[in-house]
């Protein structure tokens, strides 16, 4: 992309019910000059041929995920 950002179409799958593509979705990340990656942005994909979307779990906000974990001890 013109911003430097790379986009990927994720197709996700669910093995256990033998569904090959339950949705696909569009994962946008930018490459860091250190060698990592910089997540930027996740969005189902709209399809009459999407099977359960409601298995997604929308990403956490920040504030949704200092409220649930900040007290957590990561050990």
């Amino acid at each position: 992309m013109q911003d430097g950002t790379i986009a990927l179409m994720v197709h996700v799958v669910f093995p256990y019910k033998g569904v090959s593509k339950v949705y696909a979705h569009e994962v946008v990340v930018r490459p860091l000059e250190n060698g990592g990656i910089q997540y930027v942005s996740n969005r189902i994909i709209p399809s009459e041929d999407n099977g359960v979307e409601t298995w997604h779990t929308p990403r956490l906000t920040a504030e949704k995920w200092n409220e649930l974990y900040r007290n957590e001890v990561i050990k």
